[in-house]
């Protein structure tokens, strides 16, 4: 379990930059965009099997 969670986070920090430029692309707005990666960090956080 603890291997899994870390795999996770490790992904997360691995793409959130990614997702971040691929947001604003469609947003055209920096804090919406962060916004929007956040919300989906959050989500997949919460959504992950336990």
């Amino acid at each position: 379990m603890i291997d899994e969670e870390s795999e996770l986070i490790q992904m997360i920090q691995r793409y959130q930059d990614d997702f971040y430029r691929l947001c604003l692309t469609y947003v055209k707005d920096s804090m919406a965009a962060m916004n929007i990666v956040q919300d989906a960090i959050i989500k997949v956080i919460l959504n992950y099997p336990k």
